[in-house]
């Protein structure tokens, strides 16, 4: 799987997205230090800015899809950017917040944060660790398919990568999230149409085959499901005098 930046898939992206919104929902409900100044929504994708937002505070969408950007509303503006290397001087920004895009990124990406964020500046993030889509590979691995997804991190390695780029964490918790699927097509959906893996790729025809006879036989079998573990982390940069 891969990242898509297709233009079909910014336009159906909130169709397809039920675990994505539940994410993003609890990533701004409870980021209740946000405050005034410049916040970057790091791979906002084709949604709304959050009504949370302070209302002296300049929220930017950020993401490296144009195609995404071009769906996303109520922004101060929109930023096309790759999160390893965003265009805002050192220190610049007060407030990061990122759901469901940082593992695409990698825990190499919050330094990136640090050099950005100013000397009090928050943060927080979603991310899916692992443990998720199990179901999914144990489907494909018992037809003896080798799955194609993203090696998702755990819990320990962000939770380091953080305090190890200089911030200091205010909350990290987890939550499971199930999505049942009945139908194969609508359960291929879902990992396509939100842009996220694009088009599914198939090495030969006889691959493709197998896969999708294992995935009716899944979902004829009534467990089949899209499960997530998501990891929630929130930070801030320590005040440092001179």
């Amino acid at each position: 799987m891969r990242f898509s930046r297709q233009p079909v898939h910014a336009q159906q992206y909130n169709k397809y997205a039920s675990v994505q919104t539940v994410a993003r929902h609890w990533l701004w409900s409870e980021w209740s230090s946000i405050g005034q100044g410049v916040v970057l929504d790091l791979g906002a994708g084709p949604v709304a800015c959050p009504a949370s937002a302070h209302a002296n505070s300049t929220v930017l969408a950020v993401d490296q899809s144009l195609a995404m950007l071009s769906q996303s509303k109520g922004y101060a503006g929109c930023v096309t950017a790759e999160a390893r290397a965003l265009p805002f001087a050192r220190g610049a920004v007060q407030g990061i917040a990122s759901s469901m895009a940082m593992q695409w990124v990698g825990t190499e990406g919050l330094a990136e944060w640090s050099r950005v964020l100013d000397h009090s500046g928050q943060m927080a993030f979603v991310v899916p660790i692992a443990g998720t889509l199990a179901g999914f590979r144990d489907c494909l691995e018992s037809a003896g398919i080798t799955p194609r997804i993203l090696a998702f991190h755990d819990e320990r390695t962000w939770v380091s990568a953080a305090r190890g780029v200089g911030f200091r964490l205010t909350s990290v918790e987890i939550r499971h999230c199930r999505e049942p699927y009945v139908d194969r097509r609508q359960l291929v959906r879902a990992l396509t149409r939100i842009g996220a893996s694009g088009d599914m790729h198939w090495p030969s025809r006889a691959s493709r085959r197998a896969t999708l006879v294992a995935l009716d036989h899944w979902c004829a079998s009534g467990r089949a499901c899209l499960d997530y573990v998501l990891l929630r982390v929130q930070g801030e940069k320590p005040f440092v005098t001179s």
